[in-house]
């Protein structure tokens, strides 16, 4: 299932391009069936089903056009969202199953940015741990817009590459390891090809990384993981980044590729916790209460 901010808030679109101006979105995203969301009877999603969806307009039948070419895998179906256009994409590299993908059409952050000159810290896509290519679905080709208004990004891959920046200029790394991570920084520079592996967060979304690594510290082993480590960006970027729009990108609910029909459904009740928490640092925000669609 995947609605837009939009259709969360109940709210006509020019409306909600209006409120994104003045205040903050919410774009939470996930691959569950109706089944296990929607339907009263049967679903793993209680907040989502019984109590948000009061607050707007639930479309419970809406289907993906079946148009020859347009896949609808995760990535696909992220960047039909964020452009509002289905379209056929390929690898940028024209790497085999690579999902590196480009829009051609500019993305809602870019509008945003754009229109109402946004920080890019102020527009944020949180994202999931295994799925770096996703990392740069916030920009498109358009020559009026493009990487120059893209979003930023949170998530465990952006502060492992933060911290390895980090320690290497600490000098606090044995000959071995030092190499290694560096090794591991170029590998993620050649990554973002737009910017030849300079682009630089900005400082207000460093400093965010410096009082995560504080709270959490280098292992990996404090922080929350999968779905949960989704949510606890967001809320903790809710206060300290003051952001315009946010896209969730949930993605534990994958587990139900493994077979274990279980791992699915406790991954689609995390993420139903998750859309609750962040309601809930909305409603305490005072700057939010009375903006946020």
């Amino acid at each position: 299932m995947k609605m837009d901010a939009a259709t969360l808030a109940g709210v006509a679109r020019r409306d909600f391009i209006k409120g994104l101006g003045a205040g903050a979105g919410a774009v939470a995203l996930g691959g569950v069936r109706r089944r296990e969301s929607i339907e009263a009877g049967t679903t793993y999603s209680p907040f989502l089903c019984h109590e948000l969806v009061k607050r707007g307009t639930l479309f419970k039948r809406m289907e993906i056009a079946q148009i020859e070419g347009v896949e609808t895998s995760h990535a696909e179906g992220t960047l039909f969202i964020i452009t509002g256009k289905y379209d056929k994409y390929k690898d940028v590299g024209n790497k085999f199953l690579g999902a590196r993908f480009e829009a051609k059409v500019p993305t809602l952050f870019e509008y945003l940015r754009k229109a109402y000159a946004v920080p890019s810290h102020r527009t944020l896509t949180i994202n999931c741990e295994d799925r770096p290519d996703e990392e740069f679905l916030s920009f498109s080709s358009h020559h009026h817009y493009g990487v120059d208004y893209r979003s930023n990004v949170l998530s465990l891959y952006r502060f492992k590459a933060f911290l390895l920046e980090r320690q290497v200029k600490e000098g606090k790394l044995g000959e071995k390891e030092l190499a290694e991570r560096r090794k591991a920084l170029e590998k993620w520079e050649k990554v973002d090809y737009r910017t030849g592996g300079k682009d630089q967060q900005g400082r207000e979304i460093e400093g965010f990384w410096e009082r995560w690594r504080e709270y959490y510290g280098d292992t990996g082993f404090v922080n929350p993981r999968g779905d949960r480590l989704l949510t606890e960006l967001t809320v903790r970027a809710l206060k300290e980044l003051r952001p315009r729009l946010v896209m969730v990108n949930y993605t534990d609910c994958d587990y139900v590729h493994w077979g274990n029909m279980s791992h699915y459904t406790r991954a689609v009740a995390i993420m139903d916790e998750g859309i609750k928490q962040i309601v809930a640092a909305v409603e305490a925000n005072e700057e939010y209460r009375k903006s946020v669609v």
